[in-house]
């Protein structure tokens, strides 16, 4: 962050330098203009840096977090997927067999069979599909969307609270 237009030194007429003081006032002047201009040039310099940093900063950490937010989300896909089709798999075996709860059997069964699709759906596509349709559901709903992040973070903050 130093000056660059005023780097290279001027060389000046002999006669110039050891001249009167009449005869140095516009070497001089150009001189002190020149520091000047350069620590002008040298202070805005640092204000931008200064105000360009915390950006560039926080950007940079944005950008990082959702690199290891789609990276987690890609590994634990798999995990995800076989932990729910074990979950359907056992409800599909726990569901009632009686026909007077035939309304309770139904319940059951398709619970199970909408965690075997969220099973086959996480097997299927990738973190960058899977956030595209997430998104795409928070636009076409958004009213659900904040009543299910309010919900969430109501529960975080009462398991949170409990911990402590």
């Amino acid at each position: 962050m130093s000056c660059r237009r005023h780097r290279k030194s001027v060389s000046y007429p002999v006669a110039e330098r050891q001249g009167t003081p009449a005869t140095l006032a516009p070497f001089l002047l150009r001189r002190q203009w020149n520091q000047v201009s350069c620590m002008y040039e040298t202070h805005v310099e640092t204000v931008e840096a200064a105000a360009q940093t915390p950006i560039d900063r926080f950007s940079g950490i944005t950008r990082d977090a959702g690199r290891r937010a789609m990276s987690a989300l890609d590994h634990s896909r798999r995990p995800v997927a076989d932990v729910l089709n074990r979950v359907g798999w056992l409800l599909h075996n726990v569901a009632p067999s009686s026909s007077s709860e035939s309304r309770w059997r139904r319940m059951v069964h398709t619970t199970a069979h909408r965690l075997g699709s969220a099973a086959r759906y996480l097997r299927q596509y990738d973190a960058e599909d899977i956030l595209a349709d997430f998104r795409r559901v928070v636009r076409s709903h958004p009213e659900s969307a904040v009543m299910a992040s309010v919900a969430a973070g109501f529960l975080m903050g009462t398991v949170l609270r409990r911990q402590d």
